[in-house]
């Protein structure tokens, strides 16, 4: 299953602002905030931190039957070794939980599975110079880019750079390796959760990776992006709550 929230920063007046929400972080967490320098990447970590203790907090009661009203700092977010986020619940239960997380123009879009290889990525629909196409995208996404009208361009582009990241985030590597390690190619419209095609070059990534398969979406002025192992549930995610910052699922 594939689960993710999208929220801004107007979840919560203490976000936009860079102070820390009465009850949130855990004494390790707290720590780590502190020891960021820059008041973007302070707000950045804390709205990523509040959407991906919100998705656990949401699904621990039906996944791991927890109970209701699990506190958001009993959910400690933490970095592993390589930097990915690593999500774990201050009980005796044994989670296994994956979680990404990503960060846009005062927005967080956080996905979650367990056991299983996943990424996500938040991006919003910007112009690229045709160069930036050339340096980092493989011929076919060039040519997919190519074949499409010209007021869609920005969009597809923003489509493959993100799927490309949610890609390498599900093998833990991020934007480390070649970008043409990795071809993503964006199918429909994007109107609503439409498939990507991922294809590893293993020539370029220099170890084995997994088979995955990608979703994206447009939403107002953002593309979002999910990449999970093939062996796992492929629907799309779908809504189980109502708004348009609700919690997705793959049912």
């Amino acid at each position: 299953m594939i689960y993710t929230l999208l929220q801004s920063s107007a979840a919560h007046p203490d976000l936009a602002t860079g102070r820390v929400p009465l009850g949130l972080l855990t004494p390790a967490e707290q720590a780590v905030f502190e020891g960021l320098k820059s008041d973007k990447r302070r707000r950045d970590w804390l709205l990523g931190r509040w959407t991906g203790k919100r998705l656990v907090q949401a699904l621990a009661e039906g996944y791991f039957c927890i109970g209701h009203g699990v506190p958001l700092d009993a959910v400690e977010i933490l970095p592993a070794e390589d930097g990915a986020p690593t999500a774990s619940l201050l009980t005796n239960h044994e989670s296994r939980i994956t979680l990404s997380i990503s960060h846009s123009h005062e927005h967080a879009f956080c996905g979650l599975a367990v056991g299983v290889p996943l990424g996500v990525d938040l991006e919003r629909v910007e112009a690229r110079s045709e160069g930036f196409v050339r340096d980092y995208f493989v011929g076919e996404e060039i040519a997919l880019v190519e074949a499409v009208p010209r007021e869609s361009r920005e969009g597809v582009v923003t489509a493959i750079w993100s799927a490309k990241e949610s890609a390498l985030k599900a093998i833990r590597l991020g934007l480390s390796v070649d970008t043409f390690a990795v071809k993503c190619l964006p199918q429909g419209s994007g109107a609503d959760w439409s498939p990507v095609l991922i294809e590893w070059d293993l020539s370029k990534l220099q170890r084995a990776a997994p088979a995955l398969t990608g979703w994206w979406r447009v939403w107002k002025e953002f593309v979002l992006t999910v990449a999970i192992t093939k062996s796992s549930q492929e629907f799309p995610p779908i809504p189980i709550s109502s708004g348009e910052m609700g919690i997705y699922g793959s049912l």
